[in-house]
């Protein structure tokens, strides 16, 4: 799998206009969208995701209870969008500030992820995480943005990392476009969106349908073998998505708007299936 080439800084995407029609929605309210979800989430350790307040919150007991594990909680939605056609999809994701969820140690992190994979082959799948902690271990903690890429079973690797200090609410955008094959990363602060780049999917083993599963999830994981700080946790409004939406159709960035940021070179998540 190609990686489309980028220029190393972030900028501000300028979008063409085309038509788009709402394909499914849940802003959480009341629970799930029953015509979305597969059905129950799935939880590895003691990570918990389901829809309270009106919202998707991901939780994590107290790190001194997740020694030596990640803990993860997502859903699956099967079959909503394909590789065959132009769709984008946009969802509401939040975080609180770092310290609200006690102290990470090295290489530790809490994150929200929104994935999409081969519906056929789990080996396909790309992510965009808006990640709280010290991952990379590098002695400090902050909010970043990362990227991920998985093909064939080999680990991911990141394509994009940005520090982002205390923003709170991100809107995360994931933008097919069916004639190029191109799936583009985007995220918006409240400043305007800004894209990281883009990926082509075109040559993961579709079956003919080129059916995609969307996943929405969180983890509490440490990118070292054990979580050894004992004290994070995430607890209920501390991280959490809200009012997703699918379109078909799309406004696709420009292709000279698109751009790369060129911090950090190393896989910072496991995919636990």
């Amino acid at each position: 799998m190609q990686m489309s080439p980028l220029p190393a800084v972030l900028a501000t995407a300028s979008l063409t206009s085309m038509t788009q029609a709402v394909i499914l929605t849940d802003d959480f309210t009341g629970g799930l969208n029953p015509t979305l979800w597969d059905g129950s989430p799935f939880i590895e350790n003691s990570g918990m995701i389901s829809a309270v307040n009106d919202r998707l919150e991901f939780s994590a007991s107290p790190a001194a209870d997740l020694f030596d594990a990640n803990h993860f909680g997502s859903f699956s939605a099967s079959s909503v969008v394909s590789g065959n056609d132009s769709w984008t999809v946009d969802v509401l994701s939040f975080l609180a500030p770092t310290g609200d969820f006690g102290t990470f140690g090295l290489n530790e992190a809490i994150a929200l992820t929104l994935t999409i994979e081969n519906t056929n082959n789990s080996q396909d799948n790309l992510e965009v995480s808006l990640v709280a902690g010290d991952p990379f271990g590098n002695g400090s903690s902050d909010k970043q943005i990362r990227v991920g890429l998985r093909n064939d079973g080999s680990d991911e690797t990141p394509l994009v990392s940005g520090l982002l200090g205390s923003i709170g609410a991100t809107d995360l955008k994931l933008s097919h476009d069916a004639t190029s094959g191109l799936v583009t990363i985007s995220y918006d602060t409240g400043g305007g969106e800004v894209v990281l780049g883009s990926q082509d999917i075109s040559a993961w083993d579709f079956d003919a349908d080129k059916n995609l599963t969307l996943a929405l999830g969180g983890g509490a994981f440490s990118t070292d073998t054990t979580i050894q700080s004992g004290t994070i946790e995430a607890l209920s409004g501390e991280a959490y998505f809200d009012n997703l939406v699918i379109n078909s159709d799309t406004s696709i960035p420009e292709p000279s708007s698109l751009a790369l940021g060129t911090l950090g070179l190393l896989a910072f998540l496991r995919r636990k299936r």
